[in-house]
């Protein structure tokens, strides 16, 4: 279980910031009395729901040195 400042060192994010997802119940936790604790899975669920995937290159080195400069960019 982490505390709110462990949460925030890990995300590099302000006691604030993590207080805030706490208590608008985006960050899955535990509250006991008045402190709020985050379980380990709640954090990777977190994280896994705001991971932005890269985009996929469907090219190879070799088929984008074939190709001939766009026009448009001469302008």
């Amino acid at each position: 279980m982490l505390e709110p400042k462990d949460v925030a060192k890990r995300l590099s994010l302000s006691v604030r910031h993590v207080r805030s997802l706490l208590g608008d119940r985006r960050l899955r936790h535990v509250r006991v009395g008045r402190r709020f604790l985050v379980p380990e899975s709640a954090l990777n669920e977190f994280l896994d729901a705001h991971t932005v995937q890269a985009l996929r290159n469907d090219h190879t080195d070799e088929e984008a040195s074939d190709e001939q400069p766009s026009p448009i960019g001469r302008l």
